[in-house]
């Protein structure tokens, strides 16, 4: 033996590794440890221990697919669907009915009052940005479709399909700022999860679809979610407890949502937190006939805020109806008339439009339409010597 191989031996070795090579994607280590590539796109949570993308303890991606089929094809699908759905939410913006209904506000009131066909264009223009979003999810969407149809059995690429299918909508006529989206198939895909896997992800499937089915209005569905929510995370968590409040009040159960509210305002962590339980107390207040302390609310709401109403219009906010938020703010602007005598005028000036905006968009069975037309006769009536 002189130490060299067989020339045999030589090929053996040299189409082994060439087939390893083929077989790794992009991004991939050459040995057994699991690449960023697959951490960043397991999305399994770190509590459940479910079984899900992760890649097998083999020592390259060639055997991996031999255990698992499809299982590379199904990464790279959910990378391109994280790509596209990120890249989308970038171009146009998201929440489109509140987003079109601000434009058109400050576009009728402040930026374009001498120019009504300026506020139409930046709407308009919106809606552009708008549709293109719909455009990238909806690529996302034929991706992830795919993906699920090569693991229909893996929670995590069902709840990403989910996910997708919820944050889903496309602009409607420009003059009502409506939106149509796919709340009927976002449900049926949250529910798909949790018959796949009940332990994967429950708090936040339950989370989903409790405010899916907010969104068709249907609180009775919607509390019961809600209720699990809760009880599957930390029963401390104030965004959950005011959800549920909010569920509740709209339900018409005012005491119980009263009683919730304060609940989440004991349980908040944060400026945030403590701003959003104090405007529910608010409502709340107002629709049970304490207009006083409603105001009271609201104004310590303002405070904690800074004088803004900013945190009513963040990011993770959403109000079901839409002209929920209208309500809000009309208190948040009665609240500035005594907290900020300077600018008095224009508050009251605005809380008269913000109501005059809710009840434009609310129906006839509406169950607090009187409470409305009760505080906004009550702001037209005050004698003009009064009037900031």
């Amino acid at each position: 033996m002189n130490g060299r191989l067989p020339g045999l031996a030589w090929r053996a070795l040299l189409l082994v590794g060439s087939l390893w090579f083929l077989w790794s994607p992009p991004g991939l280590p050459r040995a057994g440890a699991q690449s960023r590539e697959a951490r960043s796109l397991d999305t399994t949570g770190t509590s459940n221990g479910t079984r899900s993308l992760r890649p097998q303890r083999v020592t390259s991606s060639f055997f991996r697919e031999l255990s698992s089929p499809g299982a590379r094809r199904v990464r790279r699908l959910i990378a391109q669907a994280h790509w596209l759905r990120k890249a989308a939410d970038r171009l146009g913006p998201s929440e489109w009915e509140n987003t079109c209904r601000k434009a058109r506000s400050l576009g009728a009131h402040i930026d374009h009052a001498e120019n009504p066909r300026a506020s139409i264009r930046t709407v308009w223009q919106l809606a552009r940005k708008a549709l293109t979003r719909r455009a990238g999810f909806d690529n996302a969407l034929a991706r992830l479709e795919r993906a699920h149809r090569l693991a229909p059995r893996d929670p995590s690429v069902a709840y990403e399909l989910a996910e997708t299918l919820a944050r889903w909508e496309e602009p409607g006529p420009l003059w009502g700022c409506g939106a149509r989206r796919r709340t009927d198939e976002a449900i049926a895909a949250f529910q798909r999860v949790a018959a796949i896997d009940p332990t994967f992800r429950p708090a936040m499937v339950a989370t989903s679809l409790a405010i899916l089915h907010t969104r068709k209005r249907d609180y009775v569905r919607a509390l019961s979610a809600h209720q699990q929510a809760i009880a599957m995370s930390l029963a401390s968590d104030a965004s959950a407890i005011t959800n549920l409040a909010e569920v509740t009040m709209l339900a018409g159960d005012l005491e119980s949502a009263l009683a919730r509210y304060r609940q989440g305002l004991r349980a908040a962590r944060d400026d945030r937190e403590r701003a959003l339980a104090l405007w529910g107390i608010a409502i709340t207040l107002d629709r049970l006939g304490e207009t006083d302390d409603a105001r009271a609310h609201a104004g310590q709401a303002l405070q904690v805020e800074g004088g803004r109403m900013t945190f009513l219009r963040s990011s993770g906010v959403f109000f079901e109806p839409q002209r929920e938020l209208d309500y809000y703010e009309a208190l948040g602007h009665e609240a500035r008339i005594s907290l900020s005598p300077d600018q008095a005028r224009s508050a009251r000036r605005a809380a008269i439009r913000s109501w005059q905006q809710y009840l434009s968009q609310a129906p006839p069975s509406d169950p607090f339409i009187a409470n409305v037309r009760t505080n906004l006769a009550r702001l037209e009536a005050t004698p003009d010597d009064d009037k900031p």
